[in-house]
């Protein structure tokens, strides 16, 4: 990348080689269009969105890309921060959210001895096991 300008790089990525547009030239409807030549996206309205995000992050502004970029993964990082830094007079605010999910399980056992009463209504008051006490 080294010292290209924004706009040579969204040119690349646009399959466009040669000389820089002019920035008229570069706008929202050339890039949804080559976008769709290029079949990047195949729907208009993705295509549109991300022509409008193409041109919020500056791509087409005559700016220079640090050295420091070795990827366009890097100039988008990059553009994303300049773009979504705060102001001096705003602040950043994290809002965590928990959402606990206990999932809970109730087994009813009921257990017939062989005269078929009910186990919990025959030991009732009984110890539990009448063969120990023998």
């Amino acid at each position: 990348m080294g010292s290209d300008p924004h706009t040579e790089f969204l040119l690349g990525l646009l399959g466009i080689s040669g000389k820089i547009l002019r920035e008229s030239v570069i706008d929202e409807k050339y890039i949804t269009d080559r976008i769709l030549a290029l079949e990047h996206c195949k729907d208009k309205d993705t295509a549109v969105k991300t022509a409008k995000t193409i041109i919020f992050l500056g791509f087409q502004e005559p700016t220079e890309i640090p050295s420091s970029c070795k990827s366009p993964f890097e100039v988008t990082c990059l553009r994303m921060e300049e773009k979504l830094a705060y102001s001096k007079t705003e602040q950043d605010m994290v809002l965590l959210h928990h959402e606990v999910v206990v999932v809970t399980q109730t087994t009813m056992l009921k257990l017939i001895d062989r005269h078929s009463w009910q186990w919990e209504g025959q030991r009732m008051g009984k110890p539990p096991w009448p063969w120990l006490l023998q």
